[in-house]
């Protein structure tokens, strides 16, 4: 294998392919391009791969799903063959053909690629959450699960009832920009958990109200009555986790000079 040095290297990559993968669910080919790219000059013979090594690195058991995704990555154009040698792509061509209006990038350090898809749903997150900062939206009301409206409560005080994108994601919120549901969502969130590129804490709101009248205002209010539960004798609201990523977001300066100037006007580049 055609291996450079890679002390101390790490891979800034782009924000707007991240979600590409994945909305187009191409997170196991995305992660056997990312290795070869970090690893090699950016071209290669397959049969001068260290079988054993790739296998190991990338925790998969059989070459031929190597292959599989490697046959996927070229079907894709990310890499392509010249003279009997492959050529990978690099990811600021493959960024420049999604139409990008972004130019942030996701800091992969230290890469592990057992983790890799791990990592990319942590950046998402990341991501979002600098977005709505910028935009202002900090908050929004919860919403009931049935009827999609927003539930008010005159219990509650002022901001009880609102999550903040800096720092709570809801499963749906998570998932929706991406084209997936609410479940889909969750299991982002537990994967990247898993991987501890994220921190997920449970979160709670205080209706300020005795247990006692638990049921009562679960009959009142039934469209959110299974986030109603009972803690130190008060009734307490579910609310969405709050989340902590812990990646770091970096502008790809070849990115931000290729943009034409009316994208960059977006919210996230001022």
């Amino acid at each position: 294998m055609n291996v450079l040095p890679i002390g101390g290297r790490h891979m800034n990559i782009p924000i707007e392919l991240i979600n590409h993968i994945l909305r187009k669910r191409l997170s196991r080919p995305a992660t056997l391009y990312c290795y070869l790219l970090f690893n090699t000059s950016g071209n290669f013979d397959v049969k001068k791969l260290d079988k054993h090594k790739v296998l190991s690195d990338l925790h998969v058991k059989k070459w031929e799903t190597v292959r599989r995704h490697l046959s996927e990555l070229i079907d894709l154009g990310w890499i392509y063959s010249k003279n009997n040698v492959l050529y990978i792509k690099g990811m600021t061509a493959l960024t420049m053909e999604l139409n990008p209006v972004s130019s942030m990038g996701a800091v992969f350090d230290p890469p592990d690629f057992r983790k890799f898809k791990g990592f990319l749903i942590a950046a998402s997150i990341a991501y979002g959450h600098l977005l709505k900062k910028r935009q202002g939206k900090y908050s929004v009301p919860i919403r009931g699960e049935t009827t999609g409206k927003p539930v008010s409560f005159s219990y509650l005080p002022t901001g009880q009832i609102i999550y903040t994108y800096g720092d709570e994601v809801a499963n749906i919120y998570l998932a929706k920009p991406l084209g997936f549901g609410k479940t889909t969502g969750g299991n982002f969130k537990k994967r990247a958990k898993q991987c501890q590129y994220i921190d997920v804490k449970p979160n709670y709101a205080d209706m300020k109200l005795s247990v006692r009248f638990l049921e009562s205002m679960k009959k009142s209010y039934p469209e959110i009555a299974h986030k109603m539960v009972s803690r130190r004798s008060h009734i307490y609201l579910q609310l969405p986790d709050r989340v902590k990523s812990h990646i770091k977001l970096r502008r790809i300066k070849l990115l931000r000079r290729l943009l034409p100037y009316n994208k960059l006007q977006s919210k996230e580049e001022r």
